[in-house]
């Protein structure tokens, strides 16, 4: 049986309280620890990039209202963006299960698989440093960057 614990954060004027078993409650705190880091380092002015055209996504959920990935191969490669963001360059299978609950889309059945033909179908992803790693590709931050959301092509109707 797995040992729960019980957290309380104070981010600013917020708390925050976690419950649940240990590693899951550790992960979320490394997690939130890891936005407020980011957070911090947004208040202080910097060259401008390209990732300003992103506007503010402060969640999960925010940059996939934002983009409007289409299917789990686009999904994926939004999430893994999300994640190299926050300071995540590597992940595996559970820690993207956890970010597609976290912005409120459901899971794929296998979510290892849809890792495996987010890189070598679409070249999204690429293999991390340790086995069963993975980290976003060049081309996925470019299409997440530039190619997201998709114009939609109206075909005229044929009448």
């Amino acid at each position: 049986m797995t040992k729960r614990v019980e957290v309380t954060i104070s981010i600013g004027d917020k708390r925050i309280t976690l419950e649940g078993p240990e590693d899951f409650v550790r992960g979320e705190v490394e997690r939130f620890a890891n936005l407020t880091s980011i957070g911090a380092s947004r208040a202080e002015p910097a060259n401008h990039t390209h990732e300003e055209a992103l506007g503010p996504t402060h969640t999960e959920r925010d940059l996939v209202a934002q983009k409007q990935p289409d299917g789990h191969l686009e999904i994926v490669a939004v999430l893994a963006y999300f994640l190299s963001k926050a300071g995540q360059q590597e992940f595996n299978p559970e820690d993207m299960r956890r970010a597609y609950i976290r912005a409120g889309v459901r899971p794929p059945k296998v979510v290892a698989q849809a890792l495996r033909d987010a890189k070598n179908v679409k070249d999204f992803i690429e293999t991390g440093s340790k086995s069963g790693t993975f980290r976003l590709s060049p081309h996925g931050e470019r299409t997440v960057l530039f190619d997201l959301p998709r114009k939609s092509v109206t075909k005229a109707a044929s009448a």
